[in-house]
């Protein structure tokens, strides 16, 4: 008796910590669905507002939509989300540091950072099924490149104006953000959708 109790406690504690677990075929073809969906209603809105905001006040702006306001508009966008599901930006390269990378979450850059290093065919998307602080997740992972419109405040900030570099840098004085070239990989969207809803 004694040892089966401790053989549960070890289980839960293993999965407890984030340790992957088995995608049913029921809940892949489910959260690919919602993940999809989910991760071209985010990407789509984003990018429209972001270009509004290049068009009305240049880098400059975008830059400061983006420090100010980006999440308020995660959470407009998070209402036209099936209710449960969250939604995460995530980079190595981060200019914010909410978004750097969990344990987790680098394992999925990882992924996608081998399948570009060794030329392989890079899959559309990544799913890992974890549990996190008691509830079961399957993560949908989005790999993000860079558009040649992001280059206005991640790019060369040699070539960017001396008025954003100097906002940037004291926004976020710990900005690793910069440098990148059209097409490179960014980081992942990360789509977090409850086994519940996968059913």
């Amino acid at each position: 008796m004694y040892l089966h109790i401790v053989l549960i406690t070890i289980l839960f504690l293993l999965t407890g910590c984030g340790e992957s677990l088995a995608i049913t075929p029921q809940e892949k073809v489910v959260a690919e669905k919602i993940g999809q969906e989910s991760a071209n209603t985010v990407l789509r809105t984003m990018m429209m507002k972001l270009m509004e905001e290049v068009q009305k006040d240049g880098p400059v702006g975008a830059a400061k939509f983006c420090s100010e306001n980006v999440h308020d508009l995660t959470k407009e966008i998070k209402k036209e989300l099936k209710k449960g599901v969250s939604i995460k930006r995530v980079s190595q390269k981060n200019r914010n540091p909410k978004n750097a990378p969990t344990a987790q979450e680098q394992k999925a850059i990882d992924f996608f950072t081998t399948k570009i290093k060794s030329k392989e065919d890079v899959p559309e998307k990544h799913l890992v099924k974890n549990n996190e602080n008691g509830q079961v997740f399957v993560n949908y992972y989005k790999p993000l490149y860079v558009a040649p419109l992001c280059l206005n405040c991640h790019g060369n900030p040699q070539k960017m104006s001396p008025k954003l570099v100097e906002m940037l840098k004291k926004k976020y004085p710990q900005d690793k953000a910069v440098g990148f070239k059209p097409g490179d990989f960014r980081g992942v969207l990360k789509v977090s959708i409850p086994v519940a809803l996968l059913k």
